[in-house]
């Protein structure tokens, strides 16, 4: 059965069915408001965060706003991540400061996080859980009258890391900014620049890996990166990178530097570089952009790629946005659905020749169970009251039970789990 929604009519009713084809969009997500050329972020909530220059909006489940912002006095910031506890970190601004962290429920700037001045601009930002953002300037930049180096490590509190580098420039000579950052699972720091040469290293490939005080790690060296255009971090500490602008060769790079000759292992080429991906729970990579062939297949600016690199052909991959709208931004909600933003919202930009122009839903795989709103590690005083949370979603019921020290707690079986009046007697662990 193929289709977005059909239509049952009886008397006095209709019945609207909507066919979960993954890669079709989603007919029941209908944003108040078209956004070009945004990014899109899924909220711990599964709300939906999206940001464009001077406008950051959150919406519902449907696409209804729930609160929204307007950047003033020049202000306005070009990119958003969502760091380990749900909250917001834009960057890449216009104007000071470089970089704020938003609270998600009010999109309003976070008091507990103040980012000095800084000559230069804020291109890429990442979160190194347990540290703070290590983030990307373009080139040398001053912070109070201080030079730092165009990597720098940002605490949770806006403040600069000053053990970072200390008594020594990672980075002799950098040819372009550090454009790309990544830590791995593994808590491995990756950078992509221009052609590096560092602490007496040359890296042709223009990829290096750090260690944990930010020095560089010879033992990573990696060889026939020729032409490379983009970098994506997966799960698995691997990363998938394309060599070449048009006729795109696809690979995945081995923590180790080498290739895995498993991935696309019949060098299918995409046509252009890809602007968007992202990665399912099941390993599945989608990805979108402008091109319009994979392997001598045709598609129609997104496709999805098998774990192995092949094309998915149950993906639906036709079509995406008409005219000359490009997919510019991936976002995927594990519940079973990836959101697409846009590069231009006219009237001809509309998706899988639907009635939506800006932000769309597309059906995509469903996680069969997804924790989200799980409670943190919480330090509590005697006496105090506290609550652990943790909900979750998934394909078939679910049930809870938690547990203290490995042992099952009597009647502990909901999402919620209290004590009142904490005492050395409630000592131990819970999940």
């Amino acid at each position: 059965m193929t289709g977005d929604f059909g239509a049952v009519t009886s008397t006095g009713a209709t019945l609207s069915v909507t066919v979960r084809d993954e890669g079709r969009h989603d007919p029941t997500f209908r944003q108040f408001q078209q956004i070009r050329g945004g990014i899109t972020v899924v909220m711990d909530d599964f709300s939906v965060v999206e940001m464009s220059s001077t406008y950051i909006v959150r919406v519902n489940d449907a696409g209804a706003r729930i609160v929204d912002r307007t950047f003033s006095n020049g202000r306005g910031y070009s990119k958003v991540i969502k760091d380990s506890q749900g909250r917001l970190v834009l960057f890449q601004g216009n104007g000071a400061p470089q970089v704020i962290r938003v609270n998600p429920t009010t999109l309003q700037d976070d008091p507990s996080f103040v980012f000095p001045a800084i000559s230069s601009r804020i291109d890429t930002l990442v979160e190194w859980p347990g540290r703070g953002y290590l983030a990307g300037t373009t080139g040398f930049a001053t912070i109070n009258a201080q030079n730092v180096n165009p990597i720098i490590l940002v605490q949770y509190d806006g403040s600069i890391d000053p053990s970072y580098n200390t008594g020594e420039s990672t980075f002799e000579s950098y040819a372009n900014t550090p454009s790309w950052l990544w830590v791995s699972p593994e808590g491995r720091v990756y950078v992509r620049g221009g052609a590096i040469s560092s602490q007496g290293i040359v890296n042709g490939a223009q990829i290096l890996r750090l260690t944990s005080a930010g020095a560089v790690d010879a033992s990573f060296d990696p060889t026939g990166l020729n032409q490379l255009q983009f970098i994506h971090g997966l799960k698995d500490g691997r990363m998938l990178v394309g060599l070449g602008f048009s006729n795109c060769q696809i690979r995945v790079l081995k923590p180790d530097g080498t290739f895995d000759t498993a991935f696309n292992s019949s060098d299918a080429r995409i046509s252009h570089v890809p602007l968007a991906i992202v990665e399912q729970v099941d390993g599945k990579i989608i990805l979108g952009g402008q091109f319009n062939a994979f392997g001598g297949v045709p598609v129609g600016k997104h496709l999805r790629l098998n774990a192995d690199g092949s094309l998915d052909p149950t993906y639906y991959n036709t079509v995406a946005y008409n005219g000359s709208a490009n997919v510019v931004s991936l976002s995927y909600d594990p519940r079973g659905y990836c959101y697409y933003a846009p590069s231009v919202t006219s009237t001809s930009a509309t998706f899988q020749n639907s009635t939506s122009r800006g932000t769309v839903r597309v059906f995509a795989h469903r996680s069969p169970l997804t924790l989200f709103r799980q409670t943190s590690s919480q330090r509590v005083g005697q006496n105090e009251n506290f609550t652990l949370t943790v909900n979750a979603v998934g394909t078939s019921a679910i049930s809870y039970q938690w547990f203290k020290d490995g042992v099952a707690i009597p009647g502990a079986t909901g999402p919620n789990y209290s004590i009142a009046g904490f005492t050395s007697l409630n000592n131990g662990s819970r999940l």
